[in-house]
């Protein structure tokens, strides 16, 4: 989860995520609102499959 990443920080996250093994089956969400629970929630009701609103 990206809570309010500036675009260097979100570059420097995709490079990571591109090298890891795609055996991980990682999912980067990007949220740019909310406070600082909001990243837990929306991770929480993706996890549940009740994911409502995910800016990307």
């Amino acid at each position: 989860m990206r809570h309010r990443t500036s675009a260097t920080a979100a570059t420097a996250v995709d490079h990571v995520i591109a090298s890891a093994s795609p055996e991980l089956r990682i999912t980067v969400l990007d949220l740019d609102t909310g406070g600082r629970g909001a990243p837990l929630n929306v991770g929480f009701e993706r996890a549940a499959g009740r994911l409502r609103r995910c800016a990307r």
